[in-house]
């Protein structure tokens, strides 16, 4: 699998309006995509997320269970209070859910303080 087929699949099984339900309440809705990124809407705001971030992710951590303490440690992306730059702790349940979607991932479960799936 390569950057392209991911986004492709991503964007033939994920149409823009899909509304996932978060496991920690609220919901993020599918709101478009560009050639580099997805966005979506989670509460008021509206966050992106590259496809280049997404294929990186999954194959760093493919074959294993991720938490959300995982990707924080891995990717500022991923963490709200990282700096330079900093980025969005949304980003972790959607990258689940996303995979999850798709195929490669598990059901986003509880793990302690976190949430987690193991990637396929």
């Amino acid at each position: 699998m390569d950057i392209q087929y991911l986004r492709t699949k991503i964007v033939h099984c994920i149409p823009i309006g899909t509304i996932f339900n978060n496991p920690g309440g609220g919901t993020t809705t599918i709101h478009k995509y560009s050639d580099n990124k997805l966005f979506y809407i989670r509460g008021k705001s509206k966050i992106s997320m590259s496809f280049e971030d997404i294929f990186n992710t999954y194959t760093t951590f493919k074959g294993t269970q991720v938490t959300t303490n995982d990707l924080k440690k891995y990717n500022n992306h991923f963490d709200s209070k990282a700096r330079k730059p900093s980025g969005h702790n949304c980003n972790c349940t959607s990258l689940f859910m996303i995979l999850h979607r798709i195929g490669l991932a598990e059901e986003i479960k509880k793990f302690g303080r976190s949430f987690g799936t193991v990637f396929y």
